[in-house]
């Protein structure tokens, strides 16, 4: 019985020490995997620009990553720069990657389609 009751102190013991440890993680292992997220390649043609809202309309093709169709939306821009120089009818490249504070999909970067 002293020897059972020897082994439940020592696991007791070894759990109230290693459960600061595991408290004390800051998660950085987790947080560079947000920072590294997945963005997607597709082509599309510019319907519309609201350079005001920074956001702009496109006709794109589909994206097979997200399941997505062959459609026309709005998207919102990450520099507006990327708005200079376009207008509807513009054939362009771009890739998408969701806003993490908005959980809405935008276009990182914006090229003339060849």
């Amino acid at each position: 019985m002293k020897r059972f009751l020897m082994a439940v102190i020592a696991a007791l013991t070894a759990g109230l020490i290693a459960t600061p440890i595991y408290a004390a993680d800051t998660h950085e292992s987790h947080r560079a995997a947000t920072d590294t997220q997945k963005s997607y390649a597709t082509k599309g043609e510019v319907v519309a620009i609201d350079p005001n809202a920074d956001k702009m309309k496109l006709r794109h093709e589909a994206i097979p990553e997200l399941g997505w169709p062959a459609m026309i939306m709005n998207f919102a821009v990450t520099d507006k720069g990327l708005l200079e120089n376009l207008k509807a009818g513009d054939k362009v490249s771009f890739e998408i990657a969701k806003d993490q504070s908005t959980d809405q999909y935008v276009i990182r970067t914006l090229r003339a389609a060849k």
